[in-house]
């Protein structure tokens, strides 16, 4: 789950929380509230009814106590309103069959309490009623009372009413607050969620090897903002570092070729038998003495190739060159080797492949390059082929197919960067020696003469090396116009 999507739900979370503890306090308090008014205007009505009946007593007509009783009759809730006087007569009823009786026992000792009552009944129906009786005073002499009846069944209805138009609106309130809090939680979300993006995208591309990568959020003057400055001044740092490390390794390869130049050119005169004869020992001791010197040579000239595409400094004279002309040498440079760890390496030229346009030197380095790391993962008695076939109109396509170890899938596409290895704990086990450069540097050679790279691979079964070089007859945007171009290396 990404930081976006655990912010966004918690955030919303936390608003519902609160919403709802909000709407349970608020129900609450409006269901006291709602018993309460109803509780109040019952109270008033009974009261009222009262101040009607000691008119009723005062002025000896029962009239206006009956027209009173007509008008709080017309609520629902109301199922009886009556006066009575002070001997439990009924003088004013809301039924006029129940005018002139008695009053039941129960209702007039709670009205003789002298104050405004209630209480809580069962009709003979089964209905609850709620009771109430209001004293009728004269001269502050009790003459009667007010009685009203109200079915409980419809009060509880109002008040369940009330509520659910309450609900309602809560809900209406909750939903709109609801829809905000999402629409808040995504814009919190990702105004935190795209800067961290953007460090992300920083410490791969720094981790890539692309020190001049400037983290785009610096101007923020919070955390991120710091965060983003330090990660550059890191980078910064490492670019600083990486130039010494350049630097020196250029350096100290550039001193190396002078001695390289000496051991190879004495083992070379030993070799010719012009000092004295050599016997078949010292004969194999020079071969493995001169074979050392290639495969050095070539491990030196990667280096110096990769410091100078590094430093934008490579340049490549594009010729007509014949591919047999590149590969024959290649073959014949590394036959020894490939005979030493008991490999068979050899070619598959079509006799009609045509010609092709390329800075012939750097070709013949990259292909070297390629088949000493065929030769390190090829085991004895296994195969090394380096071919040859017509692609289309435009390019040649040259491969190198060995049985070794192979590569994972995983571990394609990061070894065209610089200093990138498949397995670098196998080679450690296994004492195998390597840079990391060799297909860094073909990707770089093939792409300067508008060529492609691709690699197919399985592990225990074998690699292919495939690339297309431009044929000296295809037309000129299949490869650099210029005779000598120079090559800028791609941020790695």
């Amino acid at each position: 789950m990404t930081l976006k999507t655990r912010f966004s739900l918690a955030f919303i979370g936390y608003t519902l929380a609160v919403l709802s503890l909000f709407g349970a306090t608020y129900y609450i308090l409006e269901l006291r509230s709602a018993i309460g008014s109803q509780k109040d205007e019952q109270i008033q009505t009974v009261e009222k009814l009262a101040s009607v009946c000691r008119e009723m007593h005062l002025a000896s007509n029962a009239i206006i106590a009956l027209n009173f009783i007509t008008v709080v009759k017309k609520d629902p809730a109301v199922m009886a309103a009556s006066c009575v006087d002070a001997g439990g007569i009924v003088q004013a009823h809301s039924d006029s069959r129940r005018i002139g009786r008695g009053a039941s026992p129960d209702a007039a000792a709670l009205s003789r309490a002298g104050a405004t009552q209630q209480r809580m009944q069962l009709s003979a129906s089964g209905q609850t009623i709620r009771e109430w009786s209001a004293p009728v005073l004269v001269g502050g002499n009790q003459v009667g009372w007010a009685q009203l009846e109200y079915d409980r069944n419809i009060l509880d209805a109002e008040i369940r009413l009330k509520l659910w138009t309450t609900l309602r609106r809560l809900m209406a309130v909750a939903s709109s607050v609801l829809v905000l809090a999402v629409l808040t939680s995504l814009a919190l979300a990702w105004s935190l969620s795209r800067p961290i993006r953007g460090l992300v995208e920083a410490t791969r591309a720094i981790g890539a090897g692309n020190l001049d990568y400037q983290t785009p959020i610096v101007r923020r003057s919070d955390e991120l903002g710091f965060l983003a400055q330090e990660i550059n001044a890191m980078a910064a740092k490492l670019k600083e570092l990486d130039g010494l490390k350049d630097d020196f390794i250029s350096s100290v390869s550039h001193d190396l070729r002078g001695p390289l130049g000496s051991i190879s050119m004495y083992a070379e005169h030993l070799k010719s038998g012009t000092p004295g004869p050599l016997n078949e020992r010292q004969n194999k001791m020079l071969d493995i003495i001169g074979q050392s010197a290639v495969r050095l040579g070539i491990f030196i000239n990667t280096i110096l190739d990769a410091a100078k595409i590094k430093a934008h400094k490579m340049e490549y004279v594009l010729k007509p060159a014949a591919v047999s002309d590149i590969i024959g040498p290649v073959i014949e440079l590394l036959k020894i080797s490939a005979a030493r760890h008991h490999v068979f390496l050899g070619t598959d030229l079509p006799a009609n492949i045509p010609a092709v346009r390329v800075d012939a030197q750097r070709i013949e380095m990259a292909l070297s390059n390629l088949v000493v790391n065929s030769l390190k993962f090829t085991r004895e008695e296994g195969r090394i082929v380096v071919g040859a076939k017509d692609a289309d109109d435009a390019f040649v396509e040259l491969y190198v197919a060995d049985t070794g170890i192979g590569i994972a899938p995983d571990k394609l596409a990061i070894l065209f960067r610089r200093f990138q290895q498949a397995d670098v704990m196998l080679q450690k086990e296994q004492k195998i020696i390597g840079t990391g450069l060799g297909l860094f540097l073909l990707k770089q050679t093939v792409d300067a003469h508008g060529g492609k790279v691709w690699l197919q691979s399985e592990v225990g079964r074998g690699t292919i090396v495939h690339f297309t070089l431009p044929k000296a007859g295809a037309p000129s945007e299949a490869a650099p116009r210029e005779e000598k171009t120079p090559r800028r290396a791609e941020s790695d």
